[in-house]
This record gives C-alpha cells, sequence and structure tokens, in this order.
C-alpha cells in the first residue's frame, strides 16, 4: 500500500466563483485518496478507504462570506455527532497556520456510537476564510479509520496554498 503522505500528481486548484481575480486555492491530496467527482459547493471530494475496508468521506468546499460563523460551523459539526453546542470559540479548536494566514482546526469524536458496527463518528475540520469566502476541509468517519489518517489530513490542510490569478 503506498504512503499515505505522498502526494497525488496534480494539485486540484479552485478559484472563487464571485470574483475571478481571486487567489485560487490548490491542495495536493495524499496517494491512496480516491478523488470523488465535485459538485455544488463541494470543490473536491475523496474516499479514503483503510486496510480495514472502512472508509472516511474527505470534503472541500466553499460558502460566500462568512458561512454562519465560525462557532455556528462548529456547532453544525458537533451536531452531526449528537455532541451538545458550545457557546465559546475557545473550546471549538486551534487556528493552524496556512498559506500566511490562520486556519481554525477542529477535532470533535461522537460521545456514542454513530456508525452501523457501533463504533463512535470523528472529524476532523479546518475552517479558512479567503477572500470573501469560507472553505472548509472535513474529514468524516469511523473514529480508527479518521485516527489512522489524522496525519495524513492535517498534511492536506496544511499544504492548501493560494496561487494570485493573472488578469
Amino acid at each position: 500500500m503506498p504512503k499515505e503522505t505522498q502526494p497525488a500528481p496534480n494539485p486540484r486548484p479552485a478559484t472563487a466563483a464571485n470574483n475571478p481575480a481571486a487567489p485560487t486555492l490548490q491542495w495536493t491530496a495524499p496517494s491512496g485518496w480516491e478523488e470523488q467527482p465535485a459538485s455544488g459547493f463541494r470543490k473536491g471530494s475523496f474516499l479514503v478507504r483503510g486496510s480495514d475496508g472502512k472508509t472516511a468521506d474527505v470534503s472541500v468546499s466553499s460558502f460566500p462570506e462568512q458561512a454562519g460563523g465560525l462557532l455556528g460551523n462548529v456547532n453544525r459539526w458537533r451536531n452531526q455527532l449528537k455532541l451538545a453546542p458550545i457557546a465559546n470559540e475557545a473550546e471549538a479548536g486551534t487556528p493552524m497556520p496556512v498559506a500566511g494566514r490562520d486556519m481554525f482546526f477542529v477535532d470533535l469524536v461522537s460521545a456514542q456510537p454513530l456508525q452501523p458496527n457501533g463504533a463512535k463518528t470523528r472529524v476532523l475540520g479546518g475552517i479558512f476564510p479567503l477572500n470573501g469566502e469560507t472553505w472548509f476541509f472535513k474529514m468524516m468517519g469511523p473514529e480508527r479509520s479518521v485516527d489512522a489518517r489524522a496525519k495524513a489530513f492535517r498534511t492536506f490542510t496544511g499544504d492548501v496554498n493560494r496561487e494570485e490569478s493573472s488578469g
């Protein structure tokens, strides 16, 4: 099995829809991540298979403006995991430097089993505001599957970069 941290050969760019002169975000998926069709707000989509046959879903999405704000989005993810909402951004996660700016990094695990096999669900996420848009990088799946790929996901989000558009 190829090493998860090796980049796929072609980085995927995505340009801000409302501003063609805005910087382009680029990311490189680790080898072994299976690219899936992107649609709607989902600019990138990957299926990550583990040696145990379990899969995790990775999505890259963008929404205009603040898209509900940091706390609102973290609480939306918490709700997906049946976790109680929080009222303080300091409890939500940690900032991580990416492309000369801060990406807010979130690591959540459901308190109860949510998977069909009785496993808990884990979400790793990055929230990245840039040029009037908010970008979301999210990995969701069985806790152990996501845990085994957490380092690759952090590398994936940490290596996002901006390319200035010409025009």
